[in-house]
C-alpha cells in the first residue's frame, strides 16, 4: 500500500486515468507480469470524531471509522498465469515511468 491515500472520487478517477493500461505488460523483479485489472481498495484509517457521514461508518460513542482508499494494479505472471500480484498505483507508476499528477 502506498503511503497516499484518496477519496473515493479520487481512486475512481486514478482508476480511469489508468484502465488502458489493462491486458499491457510490465517488468517487476525480472518477471513479466500482464495488467489484469485496475481497482480501488478500500483502507480503514485511524478512529475519528465527526459530524458528517459520508464515506464514514458510524461506530460506538459518535466516533466514526473514516475510509480511505488506495489504488492497485493487479497483475498475473506472463510464464505462469496463475501467480498473481498487486502493486500500488504510485509505486507502479514509479516502477513503470509514468509520469501523473496523483492528488496530493
Amino acid at each position: 500500500m502506498s503511503g497516499q491515500l484518496y477519496t473515493k472520487e479520487e481512486a475512481m478517477e486514478i482508476v480511469d486515468d489508468f484502465s488502458d493500461l489493462v491486458d499491457t505488460t510490465f517488468r517487476k523483479d525480472g518477471v513479466s507480469w500482464q495488467i489484469t485489472g485496475i481497482r480501488i481498495q478500500p483502507v480503514q484509517t485511524n478512529l475519528a470524531f465527526s459530524e458528517e457521514a459520508s464515506d464514514e461508518t458510524q461506530v460506538a460513542g459518535g466516533l466514526k471509522e473514516a475510509k480511505k482508499y488506495d489504488v492497485l494494479v493487479d497483475a498475473s505472471d506472463v510464464l505462469y498465469p496463475d501467480l498473481g500480484c498487486h502493486v500500488d498505483i504510485r509505486s507502479f507508476a514509479l516502477m513503470t515511468g509514468i509520469t501523473y499528477r496523483f492528488p496530493v
